[in-house]
């Protein structure tokens, strides 16, 4: 009994890991040159663009 009620909660816990916390974000753009980096990405859900910007 104790086997049974361990996998029911190990697949619950694997459920709920696999639909919360990971945004799933493509690249659209990637820019390196000296000095600087620009990344591009895009949620796939939202559609929201995130740029960042980084000196180097």
């Amino acid at each position: 009994m104790k086997r049974h009620s361990t996998l029911a909660l190990a697949a619950a816990l694997l459920m709920i890991g696999a639909t919360t916390g990971c945004e799933r974000k493509e690249k659209v753009l990637e820019v390196d040159s000296p000095g600087l980096q620009v990344d591009v990405e895009r949620n796939v859900d939202t559609g929201e663009v995130e740029v960042n910007v980084d000196e180097e």
